[in-house]
């Protein structure tokens, strides 16, 4: 992304905030200083589900939210470098935002200098760090748990009875789902090549054929059968990569 300028139409930002009053606010100050796509989450579970379809440039994170607090929120999506910006009416909390590498801490009341002061900020942290995050996220629920992983790290999911094996980088969860569920929710960087098995496509690192049955090797060396049904769509994608 370019350096940050008044009129960023190509910026978008999440904003969490469990109060609607808090979240029209800061939309409202966001839209005044050239802010044009601005998604609005009233809890940190719909921030993770949101995630899922694509991560924004900026979160602005209410502190103080039942359940999931924002520091705690921001803890799991530091890891992918996400541009993380604290509201809050309390001062307190500006030491602990410094342990997940906050971007800005902004008190209220909120005002457009201090947004733009943030959003200055994002631009120059760009620019030290050119490297773009994850595409988004995937959101795996492990019982009472809830794993985030990026879509660039999942080589694939395999299906192991009521459960999916997801294998990711170095390391794998079992995730009670099923690979016809998933394929609804994933998005096109992930197809099916088998009725048990989705494989990233930036992952695959050739084709071969074995017995006449065309089969996949991915990056981390795993190798795949593609099923009959879906051999045609498969061989269409490799032509594309």
């Amino acid at each position: 992304m370019e350096a940050w300028t008044l009129t960023p139409d190509n910026l978008t930002v999440l904003i969490c905030d469990d109060e609607e009053a808090g979240r029209d606010v800061l939309s409202f100050e966001l839209e005044q200083i050239g802010v044009r796509r601005v998604i609005t989450c009233a809890s940190a579970d719909e921030v993770l589900d949101r995630v899922q379809e694509g991560l924004p440039d900026i979160f602005f994170l209410d502190i103080q939210m039942p359940a999931t607090n924002g520091i705690e929120l921001a803890r799991e999506l530091a890891r992918y470098k996400c541009h993380i910006v604290f509201i809050t009416a309390y001062v307190g909390f500006a030491v602990q935002s410094y342990d997940v590498d906050a971007l800005d801490f902004i008190t209220k009341p909120v005002t457009s200098r201090k947004l733009t002061r943030a959003l200055e900020r994002s631009a120059a942290r760009r620019l030290d760090q050119p490297e773009q995050p994850a595409g988004y996220l995937v959101r795996i629920q492990e019982g009472r748990h809830v794993q985030l992983l990026g879509n660039t790290e999942i080589s694939c999911f395999l299906a192991e009875d009521k459960y999916v094996r997801v294998c990711a980088d170095n390391r794998e969860l079992l995730w009670r789902q099923t690979i016809s569920g998933l394929q609804k929710m994933l998005q096109a960087d992930f197809i099916r090549v088998h009725r048990s098995a989705i494989v990233n496509r930036n992952r695959i690192r050739r084709a071969s054929s074995r017995n006449g049955r065309l089969e996949l090797t991915l990056l981390d060396g795993r190798v795949l059968p593609v099923g009959k049904t879906f051999e045609t769509e498969v061989r269409s994608v490799l032509e594309r990569l």
